[in-house]
Order: structure tokens, then C-alpha cells, then sequence
């Protein structure tokens, strides 16, 4: 029986639409409206994939204070600044994040109005893939992480929504980003195949941890199936 089903796979460039390094999160916004329409037309009630990246939160972070829009044209946490004061570089770099953080909210704001409030069953999954470095300097910064993280520096961000309730409620102290994947079939409610099967389920009996699983008969059960038995790697 042959099914109806189209699958179109799609690799658009930014240089394409006129993106650049430079660009806003507001930019590819609209690059992403355009973009979503189209395929929306074009595959009809079909389900729908996009991942898409964001690079302007990226550094460096070292525009000059007096470049920047209010009120991230002075040092944010000066000399005075209780409980700590942060140094010039520190408040230069600082600055630069939170001024491009806002524009990443905003962005994402729109994102999430577009998707969400659609009548098409939708799930949205945006995560960052690891701290700005500030030259190094982030790994000077104190930082209030879950009690289970044993390195603050190899914490990120991320948040997975949807415009429907799920089928359970997913909930964990921390998520390695290698679950990310299971846990947004989960969520979307689609069949998994054989690794993602085993990567939910790890991603269970580890509560969301993988390399500090406390459980490592369970750890090294899963390695030896996904890597020697799936071999996920190939040479």
C-alpha cells in the first residue's frame, strides 16, 4: 500500500536571504515567516520540521559601550554594584549579551506567537548550545545552577512548548542535550525508531542525566547497545 505522504527535505542558506553575521534575530524572523508560508502551502496539513539557527547572541561581545542603544550604553554592575562588582571587561561583555538578549526575546516572542497560536498541532524546542565564553572570563562568573549539575560551566538554557497538552508531563532536575531529540518525539507523540526507543528510556531511568548517570550498569548497558549493537558510529 503506498502511502501519500511527501517528504521534502530543504537546506536554505542565510547568505540566500540576505543574512549575514551581522544580522538581527528580528531578520531571521522574517526570513522564517516567509520561509514558513511557503511550506505550509506547499505541503498542506502534512506534518512539518524546521530547525533553524540563531547566531547573533554569539561573540564576541566587545561592541563599545557608547555604540550600544540605552540602557546598555554604561556598565551595568559598576564599581558600586552590591553584592559584587564586575571589572570594565566583564561589564563591556555583559552588556553586549543582555543588549543582543533582548533582541533574542522579542524574536522569540514572535516565534512563539506564530507557532503557538496556529490551529496546527505544534511543538517548539529552542535550547542554546552552551555560555557565551566572554573571552574566558564567563568561567570567573558565579553562577546559581541546579544542585544535581556538578560543573555550572557546562549549563545552557533550553525550553520545549506546545499549543496542546501532552500525552504526560515530562520533568527533570537537568536534561543532557542528547535526550533532546526522544523527548521532542515524546512530546509530538511520533513513533520512535530503535536508538530514539532506547534514548527515551535511558533518558528515564537516568532522570534526564547521561555521562552522570547514577546508574552505570544502566549507562554502560546503553552505550554497549546504541554504539556496538545500532553502531550508531561508522567509521
Amino acid at each position: 500500500m503506498r502511502s501519500n505522504t511527501c517528504i521534502r527535505s530543504l537546506s536554505l542558506d542565510s547568505q540566500d536571504y540576505g543574512l549575514s553575521w551581522e544580522s538581527s534575530d528580528n531578520d531571521l524572523m522574517q526570513v522564517f515567516d516567509r520561509i514558513y508560508a511557503d511550506e505550509k502551502k506547499a505541503i498542506g496539513n502534512q506534518p512539518l520540521f524546521v530547525m533553524m539557527l540563531t547566531l547573533r547572541q554569539h561573540g564576541p561581545h566587545m561592541t563599545p559601550l557608547i555604540e550600544q542603544q540605552q540602557p546598555y550604553d554604561k556598565p551595568l554592575f559598576p564599581g558600586n554594584f552590591k553584592p559584587k562588582a564586575l571589572d570594565d571587561w566583564i561589564n563591556l561583555n555583559l552588556a553586549n549579551y543582555l543588549y543582543r538578549l533582548d533582541g533574542s526575546d522579542a524574536a522569540i516572542t514572535h516565534l512563539e506567537k506564530t507557532l503557538l497560536d496556529s490551529d496546527r498541532p505544534t511543538v517548539l524546542f529552542h535550547f542554546g548550545d552552551h555560555q557565551p565564553s566572554f573571552d574566558g572570563s564567563m568561567r570567573l562568573l558565579q553562577k546559581v545552577t541546579p544542585k544535581a549539575i556538578s560543573d555550572p560551566n557546562f549549563v545552557t538554557y533550553y525550553m520545549l512548548k506546545s499549543n496542546y497538552k501532552p500525552a504526560r508531563d515530562y520533568d527533570y532536575p537537568a536534561l543532557d542535550l542528547s535526550f533532546a531529540g526522544s523527548l521532542i518525539l515524546d512530546v509530538a507523540g511520533v513513533k520512535k525508531d530503535d536508538f530514539f526507543a532506547a534514548n527515551a528510556l535511558m533518558r528515564e531511568r537516568c532522570d534526564g542525566f547521561y555521562l552522570n548517570c547514577t546508574d552505570k550498569r544502566v549507562l554502560d548497558s546503553y552505550q554497549n547497545y546504541i554504539f556496538h549493537q545500532l553502531g550508531v558510529l561508522h567509521d
